[in-house]
């Protein structure tokens, strides 16, 4: 099915809310103007992206496969509002109503509307999104309704002993993203959470409430009756935390440990081990602990911070021989010793043998002195209970493993999980007495100081949770947070931009892809590469790599290069213009992707979005996707992945090229020749003729989309033959850079022409048209056929 066949017209179902690819040597860059530097602004969400390196070209590559972007670091750390805002600052002033002269055309202008806000209000939004999942039983529609088979979660259970905590938050919510995945993926996704409601930890808590009194008429029925109502009441409160993280599950129909059924069931495979003769009684030494008078696993003990347990080799005589006539060590009694290693001095005292193997070679060696000291090897003992202690939440599948193999001879899951244990920012355990401990709770309502603990809501939380490598111990902390929250911020800009440039779009103005300009073409490639990478991070699980991607392309694909050219074409193009229809129907594209690949991480977000879709999705059986959920992953579009390889090369050069002319109109900027870039005229001249001969191009394409000024939010563009030209000698601000030995030169002088009054760009048209002296040739001609568009809330 055609990727626009799935969208209809028409307002959405359910009211919304009111209210290169071509590896490059890096270039190299001189200045060849009187002044030397640039000023650079740097703005915040710059610093997650960019550490180190100052190349005018990046290119990317995640999954093995190459990402598509060239834009640099001057690039992201420059201002765009120090560019161009000519159609932005044009139309909020008429819409502001300063002057009715310059208002007087504030109605020719398309600027975005949306009732999708650039605050999450995550406090309200959540509970409201989740509330309307459930009144419609998504989860469930879903499910029932897809077809590609079954999607089998395991639930490795918490302890009902108390509230929850960051690892429970990082557990459930990774658990979330896959389920929410497969069912984008049509899988029939089963879901059924758990608890351990037996053991130590539950009676702990319970004799933790008792007064001595109370304690001393306590049988052990009683204890477990108490214990069972101490855990149900867990259980409750544990499921409300986790349907605020977001969590999708069958919250109706748990498993509980301590069910009858449940431990019928336990009871029976026991039985069916038992008769197989798997089960047998045996002795061996436990651990055991005094203070809570049980037995501990080797993996629950804990030893004291800054103990050392040392290592020693020992010396052990030997008291005879085995009879043999050919016996090799009779020769060497009664000095002959056996040397052994151990990690665990404390038992030679009771050692009472030293196996030997015969298959192993043994050495006869001189010792200089038995009174000399041994060096003994330090901290092993620890670090090998280190490495057991961080392998204890592994325990539950291992005993699954065992028990699966030992009943049924096979195993109980395809293929499994585990992630580490959550620190602090600075890499150390959570407790109180360090006053270090993040709640989950908190991160999504906030602490008593709301200014320095805000209420983030759950998917600043999910976010994060996909932007660590969990294989690992994952950090989190308050400086992280607010990291997460800038990026959660940049990406809601994006969709809202996104909405509100579609507000007017339907299917029937599409524009079909062979009629779509060169840049369009090119973005719905990368984001089609996008999708590819995204998906591939999802099928490995490496979420992690799944947020770099979305931020990069969103950072720098977008919001840098293709969002920041479109605004002139969307605001001031003329409604109905070829070159605005184009674009949104590139945004769509994007739009309805973007939505679907963020969901499971973030959905919450994505649903939000999708409720105030400005038109309908149809899917491939005919129906409206009313919710984010029902409306599929994207499918591959081979015709997006098919843009050429010397097109996607270019593009890269052309990207490049905007990168170094972005430096020299900085230069032009600061030596006060020009303020906004559109008061600039740019002339290149490219030492390679294709090159050249492509840029020429541009300067004078059919369609206003592919033009190099508007590339290069400039009002003129000339590309000169030769350096020698007098024009060439009278420009002052100037730039040149190389590029696989080709030489790029780039002057800046003032634009030729006056300014349009509607579009701010300079022409020297301006002043030709009697009826509108202050405007350009393309708003004369959009002035003449601009409709009144109808009154909305504008995004500014």
């Amino acid at each position: 099915m055609s990727f626009f066949k799935s969208v209809a017209a028409n307002s959405s179902v359910f009211t919304p809310r009111e209210a290169k690819m071509a590896m490059r040597q890096p270039s190299t860059y001189r200045v060849l103007s009187q002044r030397a530097g640039s000023s650079l602004r740097k703005t915040t969400s710059v610093n997650l992206l960019y550490f180190r390196g100052s190349s005018s070209v990046r290119v990317f590559s995640f999954l093995n496969i190459a990402r598509y972007s060239s834009c640099s670091r001057e690039e992201f750390y420059s201002s765009s509002k120090r560019r161009s805002r000519g159609p932005v600052m044009a139309a909020k002033k008429a819409s502001q109503g300063q002057k009715e002269e310059e208002g007087r055309y504030k109605h020719t202008v398309d600027l975005p509307k949306t009732t999708f806000g650039m605050r999450a209000n995550a406090l309200v939004r959540e509970p409201e999104i989740q509330k309307l999942w459930d009144d419609h039983q998504v989860f469930k529609r879903v499910v029932d309704k897809n077809d590609g088979g079954n999607f089998v979660l395991h639930d490795g259970p918490p302890y009902a002993n108390g509230d929850l905590h960051m690892g429970h938050a990082l557990n459930k919510i990774l658990k979330d993203i896959i389920n929410r995945y497969k069912l984008l993926q049509n899988y029939k996704v089963h879901f059924v959470p758990g608890w351990d409601c037996h053991g130590l930890p539950i009676e702990l808590k319970v004799l933790q409430s008792l007064d001595q009194d109370a304690r001393k008429d306590l049988t052990p029925l009683k204890l477990r009756a108490k214990a069972a109502k101490f855990a149900k009441a867990t259980v409750k409160a544990q499921m409300s935390s986790f349907q605020r993280f977001g969590v999708w599950a069958d919250w109706n129909n748990p498993y509980l440990t301590l069910d009858p059924k449940y431990e019928a069931a336990q009871i029976e495979v026991f039985g069916e081990m038992a008769l197989k003769g798997h089960i047998y009684r045996g002795r061996k030494p436990v651990h055991w602990s005094p203070s809570s008078s049980t037995a501990l696993a080797e993996a629950e003990l804990e030893y004291p911070e800054g103990h050392v347990s040392r290592s020693i080799y020992a010396l052990f005589r030997m008291v005879s021989t085995p009879s043999s006539k050919d016996s090799l060590l009779e020769e060497f009694f009664p000095d002959i010793c056996l040397a052994i290693w151990t990690t665990t001095p404390w038992t030679v005292p009771a050692n009472a043998a030293v196996a030997v193997n015969a298959k192993l070679q043994y050495a006869v060696v001189e010792a200089k002195s038995l009174s000399e000291d041994v060096h003994p090897s330090a901290g092993n003992k620890k670090k090998r209970l280190g490495n057991i202690g961080t392998d204890q939440h592994r325990g539950w599948f291992q005993s699954s493993l065992l028990t699966s193999i030992a009943a049924k001879g096979k195993a109980p899951y395809s293929s499994v999980i585990t992630h580490g244990f959550v620190l602090d920012e600075k890499g150390l355990k959570m407790s109180k007495s360090l006053g270090n401990v993040v709640d989950p709770h908190t991160i999504i309502e906030g602490g008593k100081n709301q200014k320095e603990a805000p209420g983030y809501g759950a998917d600043i939380m999910r976010l994060w949770v996909s932007s660590v490598d969990y294989t690992g111990d994952v950090m989190i902390g308050p400086q992280i947070l607010r990291q997460m929250s800038d990026v959660y911020r940049k990406l809601r800009g994006t969709l809202r931009y996104l909405l509100g440039n579609l507000h007017d779009w339907k299917v029937e103005n599409a524009v079909s892809y062979q009629e779509l300009p060169m840049i369009d073409r090119h973005a719905l490639f990368q984001l089609e590469n996008v999708v590819k990478n995204i998906r591939e991070g999802y099928e490995n699980y490496q979420f992690f790599k799944i947020f770099q991607i979305v931020q990069r392309f969103v950072n720098v694909d977008l919001s840098n290069f293709y969002f920041d050219i479109a605004k002139d074409r969307l605001y001031v193009g003329g409604t109905t213009s070829f070159t605005r229809r184009s674009c949104q129907t590139v945004l769509a594209a994007h739009l309805l992707s973007l939505s679907r690949v963020i969901a499971p991480i973030l959905p919450h977000l994505a649903e939000d979005a999708w409720q105030n879709l400005p038109f309908q999705y149809t899917i491939k059986d005919g129906s409206i996707a009313g919710f984010v959920f029902e409306s599929k992953w994207p499918s591959v579009n081979e015709k997006w992945l098919a843009f050429p390889a010397e097109e996607v090369d270019f593009w890269g050069k052309v990207l490049e090229l905007r990168t170094e002319v972005n430096k020299v109109l900085e230069i032009a900027r600061t030596g006060k020749l020009i303020g906004s870039s559109l008061e600039a005229k740019v002339y290149l001249h490219v030492s390679d003729a294709s090159l050249a001969s492509r840029l020429l191009e541009m300067c004078s394409v059919n369609n206003d989309a592919d033009a190099l000024h508007r590339i290069f939010l400039t009002s003129q563009v000339e590309v000169v033959p030769s350096l020698d030209h007098e024009l060439v000698q009278n420009i002052s601000h100037t730039g040149e850079y190389v590029v696989e030995d080709d030489r790029v030169w780039i002057g800046v002088s003032r634009a030729d022409g006056s300014k349009c009054e509607r579009c701010w760009n300079y022409s020297p048209q301006v002043g030709s048209f009697t009826e509108h002296p202050t405007l350009c040739g393309r708003c004369f001609n959009v002035v003449g056929i601009q409709p009144t568009p109808a009154m909305a809330a504008a995004i500014s």
